[in-house]
């Protein structure tokens, strides 16, 4: 219910502002935190591919407010060594509002979503026969800040940083009794003071994002 009546606030809002009139695609590059790092920290990150999740995005552009769906996943990895290759992937619906035109030079933008981060099996063929697919996944609000640069009004870079709110409720799924079941809460890896990897059964609070766009 509660994405729908998100799409429905975004579809009118944006028809009423005059929509429609451009479409922007792009590729994305997001660096989830569980707690916040400094501009190296971030930028030693992302040059060294370290947990970053890449993916894409297309949003529909009014003058002011934008309406988006972008999906970002990890890399394909075998944790037991069972040739099963796994991956995490963040989906996000948005609504955006640009504080000068959304293709202004200079783009400072607000942004805030409903979203869900999972673990899933790389190939449907492996899926278990009543397991659940996503295996883990928990869906989230957020909040982000951005600003952009749009060059020529059709190409653009941006960068946004978002606060994650988990939704206190997962999913649920058949199981092969047909009995209705909760798929476990999303969990990820996280590397602790003392070097130690650590399990955390949550969506991480922190995202930051770069991305390229193509203007429409």
């Amino acid at each position: 219910m509660t994405k729908k009546l998100f799409v429905l606030v975004a579809f009118f809002a944006l028809l009423g502002g005059g929509a429609f009139a451009q479409l922007a695609i792009g590729v994305t590059g997001a660096l989830h935190m569980d707690q916040q790092m400094s501009a190296s920290e971030i930028a030693n990150a992302y040059q060294n591919g370290d947990n970053i999740l890449y993916g894409a995005f297309v949003e529909i552009l009014g003058k002011h407010l934008g309406l988006g769906v972008g999906a970002n996943f990890t890399a394909p990895y075998d944790t037991i060594g069972d040739g099963i290759n796994l991956m995490d992937y963040d989906a996000d619906l948005y609504l955006s509002y640009h504080l000068f035109k959304a293709t202004s030079f200079i783009d400072p933008f607000l942004e805030a979503g409903v979203g869900l981060m999972a673990t899933t099996y790389q190939n449907s063929k492996d899926v278990q026969s009543g397991a659940p697919d996503p295996i883990a996944a928990s869906p989230y609000y957020y909040g982000a800040l951005g600003l952009g640069i749009n060059l020529g009004r059709t190409i653009g870079v941006f960068g946004k940083f978002a606060y994650n709110i988990q939704i206190a409720r997962q999913l649920t799924y058949t199981d092969a009794y047909g009995d209705t079941q909760n798929t476990p809460y999303y969990g990820y890896w996280y590397q602790n003071a003392n070097g130690v990897w650590v399990q955390y059964e949550y969506v991480p609070r922190l995202r930051f994002t770069m991305g390229l766009k193509l203007i429409l």
